[in-house]
C-alpha cells in the first residue's frame, strides 16, 4: 500500500456548485428540493449530518477563555424553510 492519506480511498461526491442541506425530519423538504433543483445536476441535496451540538456541554479543560460565541449560527432559512444552500466545495 502506498504512504498516501487514508482520506484518498474514501469515495468523492461528484464536484456539484451548491449543496442544499435539509434538517433532519424534513422529509418533505428533502424529496421536494431532490425532484426539483436537485435533477437539473448543479445542486446536490444532502441531510444534516448532525446528530446533536457537540459543544453543549463544558469540558473538563477548565474556564472558557474565549471572548464570545465562533460559531455561526444558521441562517433564517434553516429554521423557517428546513434547509440551507451552501456553495460545494465548503463540505469537501
Amino acid at each position: 500500500m502506498s504512504s498516501g492519506s487514508a482520506t484518498a480511498l474514501l469515495p468523492r461526491r461528484p464536484a456539484v456548485p451548491y449543496l442544499a442541506v435539509v434538517r433532519r425530519g424534513n422529509a418533505g423538504v428533502f424529496r421536494t428540493l431532490r425532484e426539483t433543483v436537485g435533477r437539473q445536476g448543479r445542486v446536490e441535496v444532502i441531510w444534516d449530518r448532525r446528530l446533536a451540538d457537540r459543544r453543549a456541554t463544558a469540558g473538563a479543560g477548565g474556564p472558557d477563555r474565549r471572548r464570545g460565541e465562533r460559531r455561526q449560527r444558521p441562517g433564517d432559512p434553516w429554521l423557517t424553510l428546513g434547509f440551507v444552500m451552501v456553495p460545494g466545495e465548503v463540505l469537501d
